[in-house]
């Protein structure tokens, strides 16, 4: 069973990948994701990875076919975000920033990811999420 699975263009998320039975009451879905980095600090070397957490995620029904485009949405609009973090690290590493340490990468890691969020939660507020939806996929269509 993977723990992890690695965002990739051609890999598309199914119900098998929601594993987790810790459902909460109050939620449909769970779909946890979330950046994984390697980085060293002299000179810049980055790596990062985009994930989906199939064992800290659930869905109650199978047969809304929605929630399955709502996860989709949610792990590729974080691979966006993690390809801003990574175009950054690249733009820092041209101008030769050498003085990056642990707590830079640390730091830029949480901002990212919190932009992420951000943008998410304006998602989950739409009063039309339908047209939300569609608008967010059209945006992650462009972007990817």
């Amino acid at each position: 069973m993977r723990n992890k699975i690695v965002w990739k263009e051609n890999i598309k998320l199914n119900w098998e990948d929601f594993k987790s039975t810790n459902t909460d009451e109050n939620l449909v879905l769970e779909a946890r994701v979330g950046l994984s980095i390697r980085y060293y600090t002299n000179p810049i070397m980055f790596k990062s990875k985009t994930v989906f957490m199939p064992n800290e995620s659930f869905v109650i029904n199978e047969n809304d076919s929605i929630n399955l485009r709502i996860s989709e949405a949610k792990f590729n609009l974080l691979e966006i975000y993690r390809r801003k973090m990574e175009k950054y690290v690249l733009k820092l590493k041209n101008e030769n920033i050498d003085t990056l340490k642990k707590i830079d990468f640390d730091n830029m890691n949480l901002k990212y990811y919190e932009l992420f969020e951000t943008e998410w939660e304006k998602y989950l507020d739409s009063q039309n999420e339908p047209k939300s939806l569609e608008n967010l996929e059209k945006r992650i269509k462009l972007e990817l």
